[in-house]
């Protein structure tokens, strides 16, 4: 079933309130436990194009739940698309809490040319360049952690990170200890 969204008189997208940080964040963290369902089911023989593409689209919510939170609007959100680096972008004119090194825009740059031409999801015969699905989990880590301190609130963050029985948005704010990524040869743990 398609919902229809709602039009202006010039066409744009009515924002009518309903697409909040909050429901973004919990999309995105949601989306981070899937990833780590899917490496703790499978390990290093995971498919990592699905990892990749959940770790991507769970970037893309987190980075849209914060510029929502700093007065984005659904059209603004809309128009911006699923490009990783085009929301980074926008999120660092907004003074985005989490500090990226030069390593971290490697990857945010590697996973965007998959993620934004849909070669995660239409996989097509040949060889492309992946980055190991360690790193950008790691990195989505840092991001969830710190965009949830800044939409939640700090004080939530850490009771959320203690609750002994969690759901599954609690997960995606923690990697799973069971979860195995694809990691550069010097940081894999024997199995």
């Amino acid at each position: 079933m398609r919902v229809q969204q709602k039009k202006g008189k010039r066409g744009e997208v009515v924002d009518d309130g309903r697409l909040t940080e909050r429901t973004l964040l919990n999309h995105a963290l949601e989306l981070a436990a899937s990833a780590d369902a899917v490496a703790e089911r499978f390990g290093e023989a995971a498919p990592f194009f699905t990892q990749l593409f959940l770790i991507g689209r769970s970037l893309e919510l987190v980075l849209k739940s914060f510029l929502r939170k700093r007065g984005a609007t659904k059209n603004e959100l809309l128009k911006w698309g699923h490009d990783l680096e085009r929301l980074l972008a926008k999120a660092e004119e907004r003074d985005f809490p989490v500090r990226l090194s030069v390593a971290d825009r490697q990857i945010v740059r590697l996973l965007n040319d998959l993620y934004r031409s849909k070669r995660l999801e239409y996989l097509e015969i040949g060889s492309v360049t992946t980055p190991l699905t360690g790193p950008p989990r790691r990195l989505l880590d840092r991001v969830l952690k710190g965009i949830y301190g800044y939409v939640v609130g700090p004080e939530m963050l850490v009771m959320r990170l203690q609750i002994a029985r969690p759901t599954a948005c609690d997960l995606g704010l923690r990697i799973s200890p069971a979860a195995r990524y694809i990691e550069p040869l010097a940081k894999r743990r024997p199995a």
